[in-house]
């Protein structure tokens, strides 16, 4: 609640939901300043006072008009906006240095394995196969799809052996209805592409969950999350949303397999095969001939401390970004209040 915007001049119009209010300003400079404003802590305190909301924060419009607003002169607000846009510069160049970081996470998991993928194909709507390939195996065509096909053939190519994920891990369905005593995790916790856990305020509300232990892998199975594979930090309880996944071979380490279940060729070995039209999901038969490489344990360590080495200094860029910019809001403050 509260956080505000300058829509942009590349959005001429466009409907915005009852959540959000509409404020017009004529003048460019003051537009932009009022945002400012609003997104300094002084401005976030005055607009949660306004709040008329009980169990939900919210800002009614006949409250909305009776925001205050602190009015320096032009020349200052001018100075205060240009300070600012220059704070979102510098934050926007260190997440893009951030992402390109994690970007190559992949690359690297990919050249470090020898698995060499083809450029994606253009999308089809049909696939060729032969009758011995379609017999005793899926009816449909997306498990024939191309780019899935690539993926397949590329880690059967790679450096190292390689085996079926039913073969090298276990599949937990210890399914929990009193699991309020731990903590619990949702696909919303989970950061895509990293794995990292994101911790939040609200409290979940579900009818059962999972039981994982620390050390155990997270695997979604909804579509948009695939790349959401958590390493378990802590024991603790999930959505049945995800599959539990641990080792069952010694020379797999759930880290590694963490890692590679959250590459992009894991995501084109599965995308193709969810079932159910409103929300397409993955079922355990979907993943569990997923092709793993098995890399000696000690390619697996270096592997995993590589990118989380990666992981770690994107983190750092990402924090930096974050802080730089908290810090010229404080600044903002003092300009606006003249101190």
């Amino acid at each position: 609640m509260g956080a505000a915007s300058v829509v942009p001049e590349t959005i001429p119009e466009a409907n915005i939901r009852g959540d959000l209010a509409a404020v017009f300003v004529n003048d460019i400079l003051l537009a932009n300043y009022i945002v400012n404003f609003i997104n300094t802590k002084i401005g976030q305190d005055l607009f949660w006072r306004l709040n008329s909301g009980a169990t939900r924060g919210r800002v009614v419009i006949s409250n909305l008009r009776k925001y205050p607003l602190i009015m320096p002169d032009v020349e200052k607000m001018a100075e205060i906006n240009q300070f600012v846009n220059i704070a979102k510069e510098k934050k926007k160049q260190k997440e893009a240095e951030a992402a390109a970081l994690l970007a190559s996470i992949d690359s690297y998991l990919l050249q470090a394995l020898g698995i060499t993928l083809p450029p994606p194909s253009e999308k089809k709507i049909y696939f060729l196969a032969r009758s011995s390939q379609v017999s005793g195996g899926r009816f449909d065509a997306n498990i024939y799809n191309e780019n899935r096909v690539s993926a397949i053939k590329a880690i059967e190519n790679c450096n190292f052996t390689f085996k079926k994920l039913k073969f090298v891990a276990n599949f937990s369905k210890s399914i929990v209805s009193d699991s309020s005593s731990f903590p619990y995790i949702g696909l919303e916790n989970i950061e895509s592409n990293t794995g990292n856990f994101i911790e939040t305020s609200e409290k979940q509300s579900f009818s059962s969950a999972v039981f994982f232990k620390k050390d155990e892998v997270l695997f979604p199975k909804l579509r948009p999350y695939l790349n959401k594979v958590y390493l378990a930090e802590f024991n603790g309880v999930c959505s049945t949303e995800f599959h539990i996944l641990n080792s069952k071979v010694q020379n797999l380490k759930n880290e590694f397999l963490a890692i590679f279940l959250r590459s992009q060729i894991v995501v084109s070995q599965t995308k193709c095969l969810m079932s159910g039209n409103t929300l397409p999901r993955l079922q355990t038969e979907d993943i569990e001939n997923l092709l793993i490489p098995l890399p000696l344990p000690e390619k697996q360590t270096e592997i995993a401390d590589h990118i989380s080495a990666l992981r770690t200094q994107a983190k750092q860029l990402q924090q930096q970004a974050a802080d730089e910019l908290a810090q010229a809001k404080q600044h903002v403050e003092r300009m606006i209040l003249g101190v």
